[in-house]
């Protein structure tokens, strides 16, 4: 972040500082950061096993970092149930159109 948007307030919404998850000897993230600011659209792209779906299970609180912090509005998650995540702004939908007739 630039000293301008520091000056201005302008902390991200969504900041994901140095995440890592480790299952026995699998890296699955390896010091995953970035910011998201309110009204930013941010794309998460990459080939099959790149950690996706494992970042997104440390967001929706289903997965705890093996290190790492996730800040919504300056505030860490990660000491939050799963099931405390949605009154927080965080949500997901699963992309399985199979879940329902």
């Amino acid at each position: 972040m630039t000293q301008v948007q520091l000056a201005q307030g302008n902390s991200p919404l969504l900041a994901v500082r140095d995440v890592s998850v480790v299952f026995g000897g699998i890296v699955a993230l390896n010091g995953v950061s970035f910011d998201m600011h309110k009204g930013q659209i941010l794309g998460l792209i990459g080939p099959n096993g790149a950690g996706k779906t494992t970042l997104f299970n440390c967001l929706s609180r289903l997965y705890q970092p093996s290190s790492g912090d996730i800040l919504m509005e300056g505030a860490s998650i990660l000491t939050r149930p799963p099931h405390r995540i949605a009154e927080i702004g965080i949500g997901r939908t699963f992309q399985n159109v199979a879940l329902f007739p």
